[in-house]
């Protein structure tokens, strides 16, 4: 019933400390490449859940019977 998880072998964790951080709100902080904009790197994080949660959120109609 336990099963072991299998060793990770082949993962890579990229260098924080070649990479600058972006501060997206109060909790939120990202990590973009030295040479990226910081501007470009909100507006990509801001709208990333936009396309994804329009399927989702659909406006209720309320039928009312007179």
């Amino acid at each position: 019933m336990n099963e072991r998880r299998h060793a990770m072998v082949n993962t890579k964790t990229p260098d924080l400390s070649k990479m600058k951080s972006v501060v997206i709100d109060f909790k939120t902080v990202i990590y973009i490449e030295q040479g990226a904009s910081e501007e470009e790197a909100r507006k990509r994080y801001l709208t990333r859940g936009e396309t994804y949660y329009k399927g989702f959120l659909k406006p209720k109609i309320i039928v009312t019977n007179k």
